[in-house]
């Protein structure tokens, strides 16, 4: 019973967290140290080879 409240109670925060608090942080440092905001083109066209894979 205690998972099925714990476990979106812990989702919902996790993404809160990663929008409030990590994502603007990120975005003032990559403006101020003139960085793009994607990831470099040899990340983004990345072969399948590169990418990880789930276990």
């Amino acid at each position: 019973m205690m998972h099925v409240t714990v476990l979106p109670f812990t989702s919902v925060l996790a993404y809160l967290s990663s929008r409030y608090f990590e994502t603007p942080p990120n975005m003032w440092l990559r403006m101020i140290l003139h960085l793009p905001k994607l990831p470099l083109k040899s990340v983004r066209n990345a072969t399948s080879e590169m990418r990880p894979t789930a276990v």
